[in-house]
């Protein structure tokens, strides 16, 4: 059963900590192997960092969901539209949102829907024996 992380709360950096940490033990708890869990932790993150840059301290969510018998994680802010994918290398943030997510191999979709920008990372299939 999955579980929800954060329904609605004020994006702040203390929440991106807190969340950060209940992700990574969540993922691990999925059974996601350590490298692919701590690549989620930290794209995640940078893209919640960015948010905060731009938006300010806005209303969000984050969840782990199951849809389609797949695993995901979904990240939402309220505000003006802002993809990540689209930031411009920024200084202030580890590397730019971009080549984060580039150096990470991490893949997303993004949606902007009423107001809200929301992320969504589809979880790596658990591997079998003899992968």
């Amino acid at each position: 059963m999955m579980k929800q992380i954060y329904e609605r709360q004020t994006l702040s950096t203390a929440v991106i900590d807190d969340f950060s940490e209940q992700l990574f033990s969540l993922l691990l708890e999925q059974e996601l192997d350590i490298k692919e869990a701590l690549r989620l932790r930290l794209a995640a993150e940078e893209a919640l960092l960015y948010w905060l840059k731009e938006l300010g301290e806005c209303p969000c969510s984050m969840k782990l969901e199951s849809r389609f018998g797949r695993k995901q994680l979904v990240l939402s802010a309220e505000g003006k539209r802002l993809d990540p994918a689209d930031a411009k290398e920024d200084p202030d943030l580890a590397f730019g949102t971009r080549t984060m997510m580039n150096m990470l191999g991490v893949t997303f979709s993004f949606s902007y829907q009423k107001g809200i920008n929301s992320i969504t990372y589809i979880l790596p299939r658990k591997k079998k024996l003899g992968d």
